[in-house]
């Protein structure tokens, strides 16, 4: 019902997009689903197509949450007793995200938001931290 809207099925780890074409790229719970390193090949095609001063938002699980602790030692517990995850969990920090954003591919931090910050939305808390970024 958006007109215009094209869902676009893309495997790999970049955006379906020109250079500098962009305004926003927003990414929710993508991050807590990869590597590491696929992160960092994501982020950095973000930021190639991103406009100068474009902003890229995108939420993730922490260790420093405890809501997120709680998965983590869920997932623990289920490898102790033999039984293979389901599916990847990735847990970032803010160092290796600052280290990896701002040194390594040089987006500028705007703000992180926490996970149980209710002021951010009047719907309520994320559930993920999220990070403000821009090119």
């Amino acid at each position: 019902q958006n007109p215009g809207y094209e869902f676009i099925c893309h495997p790999d780890y970049s955006i379906h997009a020109k250079d500098d074409s962009l305004d926003i790229v927003f990414s929710w719970s993508l991050f807590t689903h990869l590597h590491l390193e696929e992160i960092f090949l994501y982020a950095q095609d973000c930021y190639r197509a991103l406009k100068p001063g474009g902003v890229f938002v995108f939420s993730f699980l922490t260790l420093n949450d405890l809501a997120h602790r709680e998965i983590f030692m869920n997932r623990v517990a289920s490898l102790n007793r033999g039984t293979d995850c389901v599916h990847l969990d990735t847990f970032l920090d803010r160092s290796t995200i600052l280290n990896m954003m701002t040194q390594m591919l040089t987006f500028k931090l705007e703000t992180f938001y926490d996970g149980d910050d209710d002021s951010v939305t009047p719907t309520g808390r994320f559930g993920q931290v999220l990070v403000v970024l821009r090119k």
